[in-house]
């Protein structure tokens, strides 16, 4: 079987995967925002430098989301090699739920790749901020369906789920499904701040085709969504924790997964300090971007490893069947061990 596989495992190779994946969608929802914000921002102060800008983000994010859809391909071939049983329980059919997933990528990022083009055009138009809107919609969309399934496994309802009884409205509509969705949106706000911080500081070094006042400008765009959404997320950080199910809080702060958590916070408190010294100093430079971009990457590459881990317990399509069949539940703590060696 292919999840006995450990390079195609989800706790192995395909981790790679998932994170490339999880870092476009956020970067796709993000920066379409901002680039909206950007414009709109130029239009009611005439400032045309907020219109470089949103044309500069956009041209930059674009090759992370190819790459993203490409690795969301093997991610679906192995959902449905994992999670066959509990689609077929609920669902009926695998099939119908990839298909609508890769209908939703492909449509936003054609949508992205014609917003993307009408950005570097001198003359934008009321159809380009449609566009843009219908990009940000679809997005938005993408991003909630990605987050249902997800969110349910770590849900106190995953505790209660009983095949053939469990509804698919409580499935959807579960305890963690919005607080997961609303950190996952800030979080892409973060990270496409963070984006837009980066290019500008290597734009500047390298390139130089803007006056400097630009390049401080941009980057100060960036870091302060970047700054001022990171610090946000403790809101939405307290809800997602409340939404898990008790074993799982356990697991996040007392369990075997609480080291990738503090290392995460860590990475998290160094870069904000160095980039509110950047922010203070008005400095735009390359080096420092690069240390700061490192350290909040590598924050949001542990806290993936941690969310991964937290969905361990039902990363085997037998650890499910069995708990289905065990107790009526698709999460069993007593399995954990069987899913590791999995």
């Amino acid at each position: 079987m292919l999840q006995s596989i450990p390079l195609f495992g989800y706790s192995g190779g395909m981790l790679f995967f998932f994170i490339c994946f999880t870092l476009s969608l956020n970067l796709m929802v993000g920066t379409t925002v901002l680039s909206l914000l950007a414009e709109l921002r130029a239009r009611s102060s005439r400032d045309p430098d907020y219109r470089i800008l949103a044309a500069s983000m956009t041209r930059s994010a674009l090759p992370l989301l190819c790459l993203g859809v490409t690795a969301a391909l093997p991610l679906l071939f192995c959902s449905g090699s994992f999670f066959l049983p509990f689609y077929r329980q609920v669902f009926g059919s695998y099939t119908r739920l990839a298909i609508l997933a890769e209908l939703l990528m492909g449509s936003s990022l054609l949508f992205f790749i014609l917003y993307a083009r009408g950005a570097n055009s001198e003359k934008r138009g009321s159809l380009h901020a449609v566009i843009g809107i219908v990009t940000a919609f679809i997005s938005l969309c993408l991003m909630l369906y990605c987050h249902l399934i997800p969110a349910f496994l770590l849900a106190p309802a995953a505790d209660h789920f009983i095949p053939g009884q469990s509804s698919i409205k409580d499935i959807i509509f579960n305890q963690a499904m919005l607080p997961f969705f609303v950190h996952a949106f800030i979080a892409s706000l973060a990270l496409s701040g963070l984006l837009c911080m980066l290019v500008t500081a290597y734009q500047k070094d390298f390139l130089r085709r803007q006056p400097r006042e630009y390049y401080q400008k941009a980057f100060r765009f960036g870091g302060r969504w970047l700054l001022n959404a990171t610090i946000f997320q403790i809101i939405p950080g307290f809800w997602v924790y409340f939404s898990l199910s008790p074993t799982l809080k356990n697991a996040l702060l007392g369990g075997p997964l609480a080291w990738w958590f503090i290392a995460a916070l860590a990475c998290l408190f160094i870069g904000l300090l160095l980039l509110l010294k950047m922010l203070k100093d008005n400095l735009v430079n390359s080096r420092a971007a690069t240390i700061v971009a490192s350290l909040l990457l590598m924050a949001f590459i542990l806290m993936q490893i941690t969310t991964a881990r937290l969905h361990q317990p039902h990363s085997s399509a037998t650890t499910i069947s069995q708990a289905a069949q065990s107790d009526n539940r698709i999460f069993c703590p007593s399995s954990n061990k069987g899913s590791d060696q999995s």
